[in-house]
This record gives C-alpha cells, structure tokens and sequence, in this order.
C-alpha cells in the first residue's frame, strides 16, 4: 500500500493519485525489462483517512521520496524488496531504469491513508504487467505484493538482471 496522493504513472506523460484509480482504468506496467505498457486497473482499495498506519518513507539521491506500508515491495538492485528491509544506501529503480541512492529510511505512523490499485484480482503469478511507477521508482501492484509476501514469486536479481 502506498500512501495516498503518491503520482502512478497513467502513461509516459500523465500521473494521478494513487488514490483516484478506478477499476477499469488504465495504468502505466511493466515486467522487468521497464517496457512500459497500458493495462487496466482490475482492483482499488484503501484505508480513506481513518486511523494511524505504519509507515515506512524513503528519501533518495534525486531529492524524491515514496512513503508506503513496510509490506510494499519496490524495485531495487537486489531486487523486489519489502520497503521496511530498505536502508540508506540501497539503490531504487526508477522508470527509466537509472538508479536513485536511498539517504533516509524512516518509519512513521501517518494519519493520511493508504492505497492500493492492481492489474489482477487474483495473487499475480508472473511480475510481468505488474510493475507500476510510484512517484518516479518502480513499485510492486497489490496483487504482486501479495504473491511475494506468500512466497510465491522469487524476489531477488541474478547476475544476468533476472529475478532468481
């Protein structure tokens, strides 16, 4: 889940907030090649604005940040990594597949809301279609993140750029 107001690519030029996408609209995805493609959204959810959420916020070299839950998985040299196992100096990938350096990692707990879109309604089986751009970096949909979280997809990049 990210935060809401985070800016997901609707395409190459156009963003909206995370929190705005409605089942059937269509988004920016990739697998990891970063060829990005238009797919539809097939689910939409969130907490609105009640309660207190952890929360972890990352800030990176390009003076951008992305503030999600610490079960979002993000595009990293290492891999698709949970944000509460990034630390500064772990490297994000961004859209364009350029590396930005992690300076700060904070956990928080934010009043704001979360939210999640995905491509599928169901665990995703392949990350193909569903790699999204959060805020300028490569993030995990809902339905990737739950296949990751249950073990289901590997998450770390062999020497030949691939997820091993």
């Amino acid at each position: 889940m990210l935060l809401k107001g985070t800016q997901i690519a609707v395409d190459a030029t156009a963003f909206k907030p995370i929190e705005c996408f409605q089942v059937g609209d269509p988004v920016s995805t990739a697998g990891l090649s970063l060829a990005w493609n238009e797919e539809f959204v097939q689910f939409s959810n969130g907490t609105g604005d009640a309660g207190p959420s952890s929360a972890i916020q990352l800030h990176a070299g390009n003076d951008s940040e992305l503030i999600g839950s610490p079960e979002q998985y993000v595009l990293t040299s290492r891999g698709l990594v949970p944000m509460k196992d990034i630390s500064p100096g772990d490297t994000l990938i961004q859209a364009d597949g350029q590396d930005a350096e992690v300076l700060a990692a904070t956990m928080e707990m934010l009043d704001l809301g979360m939210w999640s879109i995905a491509t599928s309604q169901e665990f995703a089986v392949s990350i193909d279609k569903h790699l999204l751009v959060a805020n300028g970096f490569v993030v995990a949909d809902y339905a990737l993140c739950l296949a990751l979280q249950a073990g289901m997809l590997p998450t770390t990049i062999s020497s030949a750029g691939q997820i091993a």
